[in-house]
């Protein structure tokens, strides 16, 4: 079955408030293989909680809310057949270990 682009690109979800806790970022951190190596400096700050930072995609993962999710049921693709061939993030500034956010898509 076709995807219809301009119905697709046209759906919108309403904004939604969003949280993170230094838990998470450290989570993801530890999910994408940052800190494997204990005594790898350049890993250290985003699994430890002493100068934590965030790993920036964490972004893409913390934007995945409910109403995402529903506005990807409302597309009709069917994504196991979907190879995922792009994405991108915009960040102005550095992610904050822990946060709030509002997102809409």
């Amino acid at each position: 079955m076709p995807i219809a682009y301009p119905a697709v690109l046209e759906l919108k979800s309403p904004e939604e408030a969003l949280s993170w806790k230094d838990r998470d970022s450290m989570l993801y951190a530890l999910g994408v293989g940052l800190g494997s190596d204990p005594l790898n400096e350049k890993e250290l700050p985003f699994v430890y909680e002493n100068g934590l930072k965030a790993v920036p995609t964490l972004a893409t993962v913390i934007g995945m809310t409910e109403g995402y999710s529903r506005l990807i049921a409302r597309s009709g693709v069917n994504f196991a057949r979907v190879v995922h061939g792009e994405q991108s993030v915009e960040l102005h500034r550095p992610l904050p270990a822990e946060g709030e956010a509002r997102v809409a898509s």
